[in-house]
């Protein structure tokens, strides 16, 4: 538990205290901030519901005992921030919430708790979402993943489109949703992140979502009955979010219109087929994550092509062939994931000298053979490295550790390495 050592009681100037802020003029405390403190037990959130000038109030990722959210914050009325995730809260949430009509960032998600005594998932539920949002026609911000949204079909979408007109960022992961998304959350004109995945939706994504002006991340994955429809293209999306949804039996070469991305994921998408081709047009990506499909003989070589690349995950497909030298050409490369993978024959001398800036190289579970390049335990960068269930062998003895190295894991099970783990890399 974490405590709180500033807040004295022989210190009665509370707006010194760690999380508070007050108002220069008054000395009310507007702020009170005491997210990720590892608090534990219970909050007295009778004597919190007496701060009436606070604005801003963060308890979230504490170790509260689970119970239901508590009534009383309606009282707080100069509220405009409210986040109370990652707490343990379970049950309804109280419509009271609905009438701090200041409320412009609402923050209630991540609050399951397993209780292990009745093998039960407790989680937040909203029976009537209509009702909860007709009057936080302020909010920009709301958070409300994991919280159990009871709707018919498609009636979710009408009712945030119809309360929240301002509303910027819209979380609903694992929420429970189904049917169709409605059209009307196109008129959310100021909307720039949409997350939406894990969820039981169907059909077509409205065209019109596309078409959003400031729409910047769209997350839809992991909704398996999902399907893409008609794609228009797009200069504003800067991440894109597809995994495992009915979005990869109909990819064309449109998505290489999306011309802003910075991140793409489609894990879990293809059953087989060629590579798709159509990727190298998307010169920004710094971000892609093709992991969980089939995709099988060698590396394309037009990869290099996306010179920006920070993250590229290509595990668990069917990858063959020796691993291409060329790969050091993307420089930029922090992490990069070939596990799971049919690769053969050594690691190229130069992947231990050229990736200065890796930090996490997984090659796990492949076919790769022969000496494991000494250099790789000396990148200046390497903190992971895994390299378990090959066919490596020699000396492990032989390897050179930099002192000055960040690195931090290594696997090396499953080869045929002889010898002892030298000291250096302990």
């Amino acid at each position: 538990m974490t405590t709180l050592s500033s807040w004295n009681p022989d210190n009665r100037d509370c707006c010194s205290w760690e999380g508070i802020t007050c108002d220069g003029a008054t000395g009310h405390v507007t702020s009170l901030d005491l997210s990720e403190l590892r608090i534990s037990g219970r909050i007295d959130f009778v004597s919190l519901f007496h701060l009436l000038n606070l604005q801003k109030l963060n308890l979230a990722s504490n170790e509260f005992d689970p119970s239901p959210i508590p009534s009383g914050f309606e009282q707080l009325t100069s509220l405009t921030h409210l986040n109370l995730s990652s707490l343990h809260f379970y049950g309804q949430i109280p419509l009271e919430i609905r009438r701090l009509t200041t409320l412009m960032s609402l923050d209630l998600s991540d609050n399951r708790y397993y209780n292990d005594s009745y093998l039960e998932l407790l989680k937040l539920e909203i029976p009537n979402i209509g009702a909860f949002v007709q009057n936080l026609s302020s909010l920009r911000e709301l958070y409300l993943d994991d919280v159990e949204i009871s709707a018919q079909s498609s009636e979710w979408g009408l009712a945030l489109s119809s309360a929240l007109p301002l509303l910027r960022k819209l979380s609903l992961t694992d929420c429970y949703l189904s049917g169709p998304i409605h059209p009307s959350l196109s008129k959310l004109h100021f909307l720039s992140e949409l997350h939406l995945s894990r969820n039981n939706l169907s059909s077509a994504i409205p065209k019109s979502l596309f078409s959003l002006p400031n729409l910047q991340t769209l997350d839809v994955g992991y909704n398996p009955l999902l399907t893409a429809g008609e794609i228009p293209p797009n200069n504003t999306i800067r991440q894109l979010y597809l995994s495992a949804t009915g979005f990869c039996s109909n990819l064309q070469d449109s998505y290489g219109n999306f011309t802003q991305l910075t991140t793409l994921v489609l894990s879990s998408c293809y059953p087989g087929g060629p590579f798709p081709s159509w990727l190298v047009k998307l010169e920004k990506l710094m971000y892609l994550d093709l992991s969980y499909n089939g995709f099988s003989g060698p590396l394309p070589s037009w990869l290099v092509k996306l010179e920006k690349l920070v993250h590229l995950d290509l595990s668990y497909n069917g990858f063959s062939r020796p691993l291409p030298s060329w790969l050091v050409k993307l420089d930029k490369l922090m992490h990069l994931d070939l596990s799971n993978n049919g690769f053969s024959g050594p690691i190229p001398s130069s992947y231990g000298n050229k990736f200065q800036n890796l930090q996490w190289l997984s090659v796990y579970n492949n076919s790769l053979s022969g000496i494991i390049p000494s250099s790789l335990f000396s990148l200046p960068s390497l903190k992971r490295l895994y390299l378990h269930y090959n066919q490596f062998s020699g000396q492990l003895g032989e390897f050179q550790y930099a002192s000055s190295s960040l690195l931090q894991i290594i696997f090396l099970t499953g080869n045929s390495l002889s010898g002892t783990i030298p000291s250096s890399l302990f």
